[in-house]
């Protein structure tokens, strides 16, 4: 528990104390949200997804060649090579190679792998019938953990996991709504089904319809009514979701050496089999804190009782129809007089489930209060949020705080600094003097300062009474006291 909290710590000589319900407040939290997923943590996670192409004729995507290829992806470092520029295929030279990811492969331990079939045939009724998740020996392979017996098994059963469906009617690709219809078939179903970056291996041939996307669109539509006498599948149906897509995600096709990865037959230069690789980047490069959450944009140490410094500290959430926060972490941080940097933990919160709405720190019975001490060591607040993406087709991207993380996860804007400024120390003896620590003693220095003023005029009242009171009355001392002897004689 401390690893989480770490509630009191000592820093450097400094205590952090809390209220009792403020401790009690973030031991509900915890309770009540202790898991911690996977990719809320500093580690970036995959998702790979292989799409195989079931139109393809004249070559079977389970053949060995086509496995090797897809185990250079997963389990090898991504490489570009760039070459000069050449007219002659054969002349150009390789002018560098560049390593993608940090040289590591897409498929690891915490990752996740699915292996989706796709193609539409002219008897369909719905969309629906686009994609399908390929299954081995009753395992359906939709977000299937990272484990030797998975890597096993892709490199022994790759012909039975690329198998395409029994499938008898003519079959159409569509490939310009491909990617996006595999990701809606690998839709998030269980908590489990998170993941930071979401790749897409293709296996294609790369053949058209026509030459472009809504001509592709348009084949598919005009063979279907010819052959069924009416429009079973609309074209806002097909376009439908690849717009839901391309409103919260840039598909980049990642530019690989043709040599390695795609494939020529008998000298040929016509690509015939193409394995290609594809990420799909979540458009939140500018995302900003106050998208996914409401929280003070600085926060104010008030001067308390016995002259320690307090603050109250909430955050609410923000749009939750958009982002829903998985993870929040709030530290204080600042740097002691030697010049030594203080960090303590104000508060960790984790989603009990994927879906569970964020309720909110200090929301229902007012901010939470936290006693920092007398000293100002610490200068600002750091926030940080993991957030699932809820892009009502896939809902499976976590934006992550991370350094590791690419621009497009939002890191940018789910680390927040909030600056903390300490309140001035009340005037006393009529703004003449600092309200001392011994004289806060109701939480309200300025009803402190205030007391004290009316203690002082008091004060010199009494000492005016008691001056008027000596001074009434003439009171000789001894030494002014004379006798005098008068002889009569």
């Amino acid at each position: 528990m401390d690893e989480i909290l770490n509630l009191p710590r000592r820093l450097m000589g400094r205590t952090v104390i809390m209220h009792k319900r403020s401790l009690l407040f973030i031991l509900i939290f915890l309770l009540g949200g202790m898991r911690l997923f996977a990719q809320t943590g500093e580690e970036i996670t995959n998702h790979i997804i292989i799409a195989i192409d079931e139109r393809v004729s004249n070559w079977n995507p389970g053949d060995a060649q086509i496995r090797d290829k897809v185990e250079l992806y997963l389990f090898k470092p991504i490489t570009i090579t760039h070459y000069s520029n050449s007219r002659s295929f054969y002349n150009r030279r390789v002018e560098k190679i560049d390593t993608l990811y940090g040289g590591q492969p897409l498929f690891k331990e915490g990752d996740h792998l699915s292996i989706v079939t796709f193609s539409l045939g002219q008897m369909d009724k719905t969309i629906d019938a686009f994609s399908a998740i390929s299954s081995y020996r009753g395992t359906q392979y939709k977000f299937v953990p990272f484990s030797e017996e998975v890597k096993k098994t892709i490199h022994d059963q790759w012909s039975n996991l690329a198998k395409r469906r029994d499938l008898h009617e003519e079959r159409h690709s569509i490939f310009s709504i491909a990617i996006p219809q595999v990701l809606a078939q690998c839709k998030r179903a269980e908590d489990e089904h998170l993941t930071n970056r979401t790749f897409v291996i293709v296996i294609t041939d790369r053949s058209y319809s026509d030459k472009n996307y809504f001509d592709d669109i348009r084949d598919f539509t005009d063979q279907q009514f010819h052959q069924t006498g009416g429009h079973a599948i609309k074209k806002s149906d097909i376009v439908g979701i690849s717009q839901i897509v391309s409103k919260d995600y840039f598909i980049n096709w990642i530019n690989q050496d043709e040599e390695k990865y795609q494939f020529r037959e008998n000298g040929s230069h016509k690509r015939t089999k193409n394995v290609d690789l594809y990420e799909l980047e979540p458009l939140q490069e500018h995302l900003r804190m106050p998208a996914v959450v409401r929280y003070p944009q600085q926060i104010i140490a008030k001067r308390g009782k016995g002259g320690k410094y307090s603050l109250d500290f909430t955050i609410l959430p923000e749009d939750s129809e958009r982002f829903n926060v998985l993870r929040l972490e709030a530290s204080l941080n600042g740097t002691n007089k030697r010049g030594e940097k203080l960090s303590a933990n104000l508060v960790s919160y984790s989603a009990q489930s994927a879906d569970a709405p964020f309720p909110g720190i200090g929301s229902k019975d007012g901010p939470l209060n936290y006693v920092l001490g007398k000293k100002k060591s610490f200068d600002h607040i750091e926030m940080r949020v993991w957030a699932n993406l809820k892009d009502g087709l896939y809902n499976a991207t976590v934006l992550t705080p991370s350094q590791d993380a690419a621009p497009y996860l939002g890191k940018n804007g789910l680390n927040v600094n909030i600056p903390i400024v300490y309140e001035p120390k009340a005037k006393t003896a009529f703004g003449l003097l600092p309200l001392w620590d011994i004289f806060c003693f109701t939480g309200n220095q300025g009803l402190d300062a205030t007391l004290v003023n009316l203690l002082i005029i008091a004060l010199l009242i009494a000492a005016l009474f008691y001056w008027i009171y000596r001074t009434r009355y003439y009171e000789p001392t001894v030494d002014e006291i004379t006798t005098s002897y008068k002889n009569r004689e």
